[in-house]
């Protein structure tokens, strides 16, 4: 049987460096150093080492969020991510910044694929650059990656942030997709990496059958144990 191991960052929002951050333990607050994309960096370097067989997945807001991304529309974040080692990546809200245009203009410089499968044109075409889906495999492991980012968009985010753009909950697209992944493509492990918020990651999780791994983003929870709803594993890392 082969093992996995699976690193999920979500929300890092531009924090570049190493940072104070609040957590809460046992009742009380303190502050950790935490974050920083080159701590972030060896970090992972290191694991692969040690674990063959490593899924690096971020769940959104990575192209936004401090002066040097927004002054750069993004584009000071390429070089970084290229020695992030990063497998796959879901757009969040934020992502959408600098309207869409950009956010393809990047993610083509990106050496990581984005995937969305409830975004679409506004003439209900799917987008080239942003696949519903990836698969990776690992030996005699294959997995299935959809990607599900931020559905309201248009109703919460300014306009120009969704021109051009459709936006779902993905309930309807899921059971077509993890259905097709597992008798076509033959996938052992269906993970949905999710830029829509823990609540509506649950809920998902309780009305569609067949997802093995939510790895939510979006609503900033940093979850200590793993949710399970309907069989579904579902964590999210803060921010």
């Amino acid at each position: 049987m082969t093992e996995l191991t699976i690193i999920q960052q979500n929300d890092t929002h531009g924090q570049l460096q190493t940072h104070p951050e609040l957590f809460w333990r046992n009742g009380s607050p303190s502050y950790r150093r935490a974050g920083g994309f080159a701590r972030i960096a060896a970090f992972v370097n290191k694991l692969r080492l040690d674990a063959p067989n490593v899924l690096f997945a971020d769940g959104g807001d990575l192209l936004h969020g401090t002066g040097p991304l927004l002054l750069s529309q993004g584009e000071v974040m390429i070089p970084l991510l290229r020695a992030m080692s990063i497998d796959v990546c879901v757009p969040g809200n934020w992502d959408f910044a600098y309207g869409f245009q950009q956010l393809k203009s990047l993610s083509k410089a990106l050496p990581f694929p984005l995937t969305a499968l409830n975004l679409t044109s506004d003439s209900g075409d799917r987008i080239p650059m942003i696949p519903p889906y990836i698969l990776k495999e690992y030996k005699d492991l294959k997995i299935g990656i959809i990607g599900l980012t931020y559905p309201y968009v248009h109703e919460t985010m300014p306009g120009s942030f969704s021109e051009g753009l459709s936006f779902s909950l993905g309930v309807s697209e899921l059971p077509d997709m993890i259905s097709a992944l597992r008798t076509a493509e033959h996938a052992d492990l269906i993970i949905v990496l999710s830029h829509m918020g823990l609540p509506l990651d649950a809920k998902l999780a309780s009305q569609v059958d067949g997802i093995d791994l939510i790895l939510s983003g979006h609503s900033h929870d940093r979850i200590a144990q793993p949710i399970v709803q309907n069989g579904c594993l579902i964590i999210q890392s803060g921010s």
